[in-house]
């Protein structure tokens, strides 16, 4: 009998090292509602990559950073394959993007007592628009504040942003709809504000949020791999209903 529950021990011993023959390590960052350590299942963007990645027997560990720092030590370290999640202006020099894990709209938080109104960027001429300053934005937003378009206030976070936004330092924030959202809906310090900051109805755009992995000939084998694994989840479905508990319903 016990070597009969030896053999069943050991036979469960040898799936569970084959359903994960692999560990990947990623450099990440606190950006709620996607990734954190301390989010249920570290957050909606690390809880798709992890569950496309168990798709083909490859584990995810993930180490948390200030971004900057993230994005440094992926560069420096051998064994963190890249960083997560990156948008694809955020793929830094030496690294390439995966295929899309999933897609976010970014746009701007707003005052609803005192709203935007454009059609183009250059709409918003004189308009005071915060940029987290350690985040890449795409080139038309770039172009917008680099020409002076539009004037660009460097904010250190999404949060501070829309602190500043309810104190009327700006006019409007660059954000992510989600973690606009998530913020409003779990910051203490927005509690008052919340009430009065929305989501802009125009996006500026859908962001596909990627792996940014570094030029290295085996990366270049894990991100084929990973394409294989993303085709085999439904991604928007998941992030769907992790991020419904903060919108009553499917996410925007």
């Amino acid at each position: 009998m016990r070597r009969g529950l030896a053999a069943l021990a050991a036979i469960g011993l040898a799936l569970t090292t084959q359903a994960y023959a692999e560990t990947w390590t990623i450099a990440s960052l606190r950006w709620p509602p996607y990734s954190g350590a301390a989010l249920e299942r570290q957050g909606a963007g690390i809880h798709v990559l992890r569950t496309a990645l168990a798709r083909i027997g490859v584990d995810l560990k993930v180490v948390y950073l200030p971004w900057r720092r993230a994005q440094a030590v992926a560069a420096r370290r051998d064994e963190v394959v890249g960083y997560y999640p990156a948008w694809p202006s955020e793929v830094a020099h030496g690294f390439f993007p995966s295929a899309p894990v999933f897609t976010s709209p970014l746009g701007f938080a707003e005052r609803t007592t005192d709203p935007i109104t454009w059609t183009r960027l250059s709409d918003l001429g004189g308009k005071r628009i915060g940029f987290v300053r350690d985040y890449v934005y795409p080139e038309p937003l770039r172009k917008a504040a680099n020409t002076g378009v539009i004037r660009r206030v460097r904010v250190r976070s999404d949060l501070t942003g829309l602190r500043f936004l309810e104190l009327g330092r700006i006019d409007a924030l660059a954000i992510d709809a989600h973690v606009m959202h998530h913020l409003l809906a779990t910051e203490p310090v927005l509690a008052q504000a919340a009430p009065r900051i929305a989501f802009d109805a125009r996006t500026v755009a859908r962001m596909d949020l990627v792996v940014a992995f570094e030029k290295r000939r085996e990366n270049v084998v894990r991100a084929a791999r990973l394409r294989d694994a993303l085709e085999r989840i439904d991604a928007r479905r998941l992030i769907d209903h992790y991020l419904a508990r903060w919108y009553g319903g499917s996410s925007p």
